[in-house]
């Protein structure tokens, strides 16, 4: 089964190499034409486009351990409620009805 879905993904990459080659033909032709700034141009774009992937998933990652609670972190901060709720309202703090 591994096999058939990695011969498929590299036959749809071949298939549009096959598509594509005269596009990418004529793309390298004009570059070369155009000489070392192209070349310069499109190497920069391509740095900018890994550096732009690298900090999108540096962010996502830290954004994952943010949302993380340890059970011992998350017991930390709650606050005993000796009383009731009734004493909880006596000391001012608000308390929101359920739904």
């Amino acid at each position: 089964m591994i096999h058939d879905l990695l011969i498929g993904q590299y036959g749809r990459w071949y298939g549009a190499g096959v598509l594509l080659h005269s596009q990418v033909d004529w793309r390298l032709a004009r570059m070369q034409a155009m000489g070392t700034l192209a070349m310069m141009l499109a190497g920069g774009l391509l740095a900018l486009y890994i550096g732009f992937k690298w900090w999108e998933r540096r962010r996502f990652f830290r954004m994952l351990r943010m949302a993380r609670i340890s059970v011992n972190r998350g017991f930390a901060r709650v606050r005993p409620l000796h009383g009731g709720l009734d004493a909880w309202v006596a000391a001012g703090h608000e308390v929101a009805p359920l739904g």
